[in-house]
């Protein structure tokens, strides 16, 4: 596959397409560039293919997103200008992609949410003069929310008194607007992306278009293939960059209702479409690994997977590559804020890359560097790209940012991540990562998956909890007390804190979780909400 993002020169030597300094080779810097060229190249071939819940197949040609894109533009130009802060809330599909790509040919800084909550937190702050969003997205809490804002948009359905239907802006085109479509610089802030920020308050991050196009060229570095399995909404940044991927001629294949799929429906679609890359989270590989004798041929093309947004777990890894010996997995890490600043092969410990648009560090509490392979918190400088945080832009752009993530730089420069400064655990008077002790629990054959939270102790502060699900298998031969007591000694016996930091390692309880473990929408678990369900008991 050809990829016009990069010069042909360089034989798609992609690595030079992050861009150094200010030598940079990507042609096409902005969505309407790649997707003109591509048209032009590809017309009649599919861009986009969805899966709706009833698994009926929906496709969006190259000419029809060209069109359709160019034609919403030409309608929304009299009402949008740009710059101006506009609103994205729905689901997959056609109108959701060419309503994302009419507002990147217009400049508007565009804010795509997914979840209600998050349109809440944001429309108390910042004040939009569009939204465009699904039908089933307009709930009452929404009409309230929203009532401000100057346009409402209904990208499907018959619209009411008040909102504009987007179909009738994909009618007809002023022949003339794309002599006089506005300048969009590569560089020019048209996205936002939301983060719920440490204290709670959203923020949104400020991206310019030609970040997202080398995420994606760094994409498909990864995987090098036609077609891309990729069911996150375009509210998450797994979503966002497919869009670009798709420009640059990768066909992604997703469903309408991201995460609404079960398990069996996404090796059905994967089957049907003969996928050969995807984009799974990782909680879908505990579901495969679980399901491997319901397979059979559905994932015979698949090459690559790419994920992150969590830490892998290693025993999880092990498993499915005994299944898939064949299929390479790659992690991502920090992609939202600072477009991919490093990927990792998890089954090549030899296979990482560092982008050279970042600096990362590792760093203690007093943000002096540590040694390599010495733990502290991840530090990353963007050279490109990340333009800080919307209203406060010049105070954060181009400055070192902490992840909030704990980890340490091997004397390879192989990046591992341990877990979140907000996750460890106050024993006494020293701070715990618990994912180093999780992983040795999720090693046994007999846990299905086990996490460690802090609980009150009166000495200590806090001392070790293990809540865990056994494997169905396990259980079907030995009774519930039986497994606890297994563990309780396993535990005692197996973990062991440093002593000479005055840390002795105690499990003071085995809590066995009986409720599904609870997850954000982009499949992450929320460890204070297993606390709370520990907790009330």
């Amino acid at each position: 596959m050809e990829i016009d993002g990069c010069d042909e020169n360089y034989s798609l030597s992609l690595e030079k397409a992050y861009i150094a300094s200010t030598e940079t080779i990507v042609i096409y810097k902005t969505l309407f560039e790649l997707l003109t060229k591509r048209k032009e190249q590809r017309g009649n071939d599919e861009a986009f293919v969805w899966y709706t819940k009833s698994l009926n197949r929906i496709t969006l040609t190259y000419n029809e997103w060209y069109q359709k894109s160019l034609t919403a533009a030409s309608n929304l130009s009299s009402t949008i200008r740009k710059g101006d802060l506009v609103c994205v809330f729905c689901n997959n599909g056609i109108n959701p992609v060419v309503a994302l790509t009419a507002l990147q040919i217009l400049g508007a800084k565009t804010c795509i949410v997914a979840a209600e909550r998050h349109l809440e937190s944001i429309c108390n702050v910042f004040n939009f003069k569009a939204i465009f969003l699904g039908k089933d997205f307009l709930t009452d809490n929404v009409r309230a929310v929203i009532k401000d804002v100057d346009k409402m948009f209904l990208l499907d359905g018959e619209s009411n008194e008040g909102q504009i239907n987007f179909e009738m802006l994909l009618e007809k085109e002023d022949s003339d607007f794309i002599n006089n479509l506005p300048v969009v610089n590569p560089d020019d802030v048209t996205l936002l992306l939301l983060s719920s920020g440490s204290t709670g308050m959203p923020k949104l991050i400020c991206k310019d278009q030609m970040a997202i196009v080398h995420m994606a060229v760094s994409m498909w570095k990864l995987t090098k293939t036609k077609n891309l399995f990729n069911d996150r909404t375009l509210a998450h940044l797994g979503g966002l960059f497919s869009v670009f991927s798709s420009a640059m001629g990768q066909t992604i294949v997703s469903t309408t209702v991201p995460m609404a799929k079960t398990s069996e429906n996404i090796l059905e679609i994967c089957q049907n479409e003969k996928i050969e890359a995807a984009f799974f989270v990782l909680f879908f590989f505990y579901d495969l690994v679980a399901m491997k004798d319901k397979i059979g041929e559905s994932l015979k093309d698949l090459k690559v997977i790419t994920t992150g947004g969590q830490i892998p777990i290693k025993s999880v890894i092990n498993k499915f590559r005994q299944i898939f010996p064949y299929i390479h997995i790659y992690d991502v890490y920090g992609s939202t804020e600072v477009s991919m600043a490093f990927s990792k092969n998890l089954t090549n410990v030899d296979d990482f890359f560092i982008s050279t648009t970042q600096e990362i560090s590792i760093r203690d509490e007093n943000g002096r560097i540590v040694k390599r392979n010495e733990n502290g918190e991840v530090w990353i400088r963007p050279h490109y790209g990340f333009h800080g945080y919307f209203g406060k832009e010049s105070t954060a752009a181009l400055s070192w940012q902490r992840m909030s993530d704990i980890g340490y730089i091997t004397t390879k420069g192989r990046l591992e991540i341990l877990g979140r400064t907000t996750d460890q655990l106050h024993i006494g008077m020293l701070k715990v990562n618990p994912f180093i002790y999780e992983e040795k629990i999720n090693e046994l054959n007999e846990i299905e998956k086990a996490v460690i939270i802090g609980i009150p102790d009166e000495r200590l502060g806090e001392t070790m909890c293990v809540v865990v699900k056994f494997t169905k298998e396990y259980l079907a031969n030995t009774c519930l007390e039986k497994a606890e007591e297994f563990l309780m000694k396993w535990c005692s016996k197996n973990l062991k804190g440093n002593e000479n930091l005055g840390l002795i390692v105690k499990v003071a309880r085995i809590h066995v979780l009986k409720e599904e473990w609870p997850r954000t929408s982009l499949g992450k678990l929320i460890r204070k909400d297993v606390q709370r369900l520990v907790l009330e008991k």
